[in-house]
């Protein structure tokens, strides 16, 4: 093993010592290498050496003291080559390699909290035939093998294969383009031990066809066969067929008035079948004295082993502009729901109004929405089973599942494509907020921040139930002095009438009131916001202070920095949670050819379940003689995440000649 890595040493300083010498500007090489009908077009790329020191000490939950340090010199070899045969219409071949070797290649350790992909190997081969020609043919095949981190809490080690190829016939009458697409993909998460594999074969086919200039229609055919096993969740192994035409018809020359149509179908066999239609129809129509108007229709019905549901609904809305000021509209909304264990009907219709006008002193803002809904459920006491619930997890706000008396055990969550299922205590946690259910994403699992995830579980049905909902929004902001300063508000009063008792326990009653100041002056901005959320269903009083500054001190020194601070008292709980972050960067151009910069963060939150304490700093200059940059940098981080504490420190010099 010593001897290997003095040899792949030696090999990387001949490379770069080459490449040294080479100090002529090289961008692009055209046209110097020919075999035959093959002529090479360009060559562009990267040489690098590295020095990289990085100590890092854990403290587990256990007690126990982790303490892996890494010296590691390494080398780059990045290549991006770009040929053709005989003539770039009849094959053009892109090859693009990256390839880092190192004697300690199998100690990588990835810097916390700057979402790094360090790319240990890549290779990847694409091809494309009759260019510029009604028909196409283009393939590729790549492999690769990168290290990852995710958040503040995973480190990654991702492994993929692929290949695959295309094909399409450009025409005026029936254009035609089919797809393939094999992937074989390992994710080893290095601190958890988790392995998720994801092996996929597709193909898609489209044809597009139009009648003249003002339509547009598209047949989809998409076929995928994937296997997928996450941790210890178990594997899945589905094959899904599905047809989906879509059009689009423009009924004038502006084509402001339009019909969008959608009609999709969709059968999926394996681990999870299904069988879903699906119909969207959306016209809308600019009418005289600047009336619009629109129509949406949904149809949907969904077929599983357990349950069947069938939805349909309508909606017409008729919208107002009077002058620049005032927009108004009026909606009804009809939706009929016929599920194997209830059936639900719904009318909702609402009123709303925007107005805004200049005053001397600035600008008024004005909104108000009236909102009526009466729902109707007929069924009878028993178990209910909730399939593919959408909810978006947001950290700092509280997600609730829509059903009180929901099963805990019976909790299962999953991605969009419900192609991936999600771990309890590792991607998310949840928690009792009597009668109903909150989940939370963990920082580290797999659930992004803002990410919509679908989730499946077991409820109490009630008896038939019926009442009506009442809603009102009120908002008002007022701009002043060249919009220096913004004071705003809104209101949400939300009742209920005409309730029997069944529906008593699943009756969310609101009264909200948001107050805040927003000051914007030059590149300047800060406020603060008041969120009194009273509900019989997690009342909470929320305040939160901002700030933002973005300045060029000099045509060679820009700043920027930001911070936050929120209290979130969740008053019923007797529970309280802060939030605070600060962020910041400064750059420098000591020359023109050598520049330094600073990154750095703070984030702190306390509460049951989601204690952080994140320190990052990150130093970095870098310095440029004709083709060949030299770069210093320097990483310090300190994370203190639910008794689990970490101490990163790190430092790298890299030369690099780019060609």
């Amino acid at each position: 093993m010593k001897n290997f890595g003095v040899i792949m040493i030696a090999r990387i300083l001949v490379a770069f010592l080459f490449a040294l010498i080479q100090l002529v500007p090289v961008v692009a090489q055209p046209a110097h290498f020919e075999f035959g009908g093959w002529k090479h077009t360009s060559l562009h790329g990267v040489l690098s050496l590295q020095q990289l020191y990085r100590s890092q000490q854990t403290i587990l939950r256990s007690g126990v003291t982790e303490k892996p340090v890494m010296q590691d010199f390494n080398g780059q070899i990045q290549l991006d080559s770009r040929s053709y045969i005989w003539h770039p219409n009849f094959m053009q071949v892109n090859v693009n390699l990256d390839y880092h070797p190192s004697i300690r290649n199998e100690k990588f350790l990835v810097i916390p909290n700057r979402s790094e992909t360090r790319t240990a190997e890549k290779f990847r081969v694409e091809t494309l035939l009759f260019d510029q020609r009604p028909l196409s043919l283009n393939m590729f095949s790549g492999v690769s093998h990168s290290y990852i981190n995710r958040e503040y809490a995973s480190s990654i080690e991702n492994t993929r294969q692929d290949y695959g190829g295309g094909i399409s016939f450009r025409n005026s009458m029936l254009p035609v383009s089919i797809r393939y697409l094999n992937s074989d993909w390992e994710q080893h998460e290095l601190a958890t031990a988790r392995i998720y594999t994801n092996k996929r074969e597709n193909i898609h086919g489209d044809v597009r066809k139009s009648f003249g200039n003002l339509d547009d229609s598209k047949l989809s055919y998409n076929y995928d066969d994937y296997q997928r096993e996450y941790g210890n969740a178990g594997g899945v192994h589905n094959y899904t067929s599905q047809v989906q035409l879509t059009n689009r018809l423009v009924f004038n020359e502006q084509r402001r008035n339009l019909w969008n149509s959608m009609i999709n179908y969709r059968k999926q066999n394996g681990s999870q079948p299904f069988e879903r239609i699906q119909i969207n129809e959306n016209p809308q129509f600019y009418l005289p004295a600047k009336f619009k108007t629109q129509a949406i229709y949904r149809f949907n019905d969904y077929k599983q082993q357990v349950f069947k549901n069938r939805l349909q609904s309508i909606l017409g809305r008729l919208e107002h502009q009077l002058f620049l000021s005032l927009q108004s509209q009026i909606y009804y909304e009809y939706t009929d729901i016929h599920h194997s264990s209830y059936q639900e009907y719904t009318n909702r219709w609402g009123f709303g109004l925007n107005y805004q006008k200049r005053i001397p002193i600035g600008l008024l803002k004005l909104g108000y929405n009236l909102q009526r809904r009466n729902d109707n459920h007929d069924s009878n006491p028993g178990i209910q089973h909730i399939i593919a619930e959408e909810h978006e997890l947001l950290d700092q706000q509280t997600t609730l599942l829509n059903q009180p008396d929901a099963d805990r055990a019976t909790i299962v969550v999953w991605d969009e494509d419900r192609s991936i299922r999600y771990q309890e205590n590792i991607d998310y946690v949840v928690l009792q907020r009597d009668p109903y259910l909150e989940i939370q994403r963990l920082p580290g699992g797999q659930i992004d921040n803002g990410q919509t995830v679908m989730v499946d579980y077991q409820a109490l049905q009630l008896n038939s139930y019926q009442f009506d909902t009442n809603t009102q929004t009120v908002r008002a902001s007022l701009l002043l002095f060249n919009r220096f300063l913004e004071c705003y508000i809104q209101t949400q009063d939300q009742s209920y009438t005409n309730v029997n008792a069944s529906a008593l326990r699943i009756l969310k009653t609101i009264s909200q009131h948001v107050y805040g100041i927003r000051l914007q002056w030059k590149e300047i901005t800060a406020g603060w916001e008041l969120d009194n959320y009273s509900s019989n269903v997690v009342p909470y009083i929320s305040s939160r202070y901002f700030m933002a500054l973005s300045h060029d001190i000099s045509s060679s020194f820009n700043t920027y920095i930001s911070g936050n601070w929120r209290d979130y008292e969740l008053t019923d709980e007797n529970e309280t949670q802060q939030f605070a972050d600060v962020s910041g960067r400064l750059v420098y151009a000591w020359t023109r050819s050598t520049s330094l910069s600073l990154d750095g963060g703070y984030r702190f939150q306390d509460g049951r379940g989601i204690d952080l304490k994140l320190t990052n700093l990150r130093f970095q200059l870098t310095s440029q003689f004709r083709e060949l940059y030299l770069t210093v940098g320097l990483d310090v981080y300190r994370r203190d995440y639910s008794g689990e504490t970490l101490d990163y420190n790190g430092g790298f010099i890299r030369v690099e000649r780019k060609f």
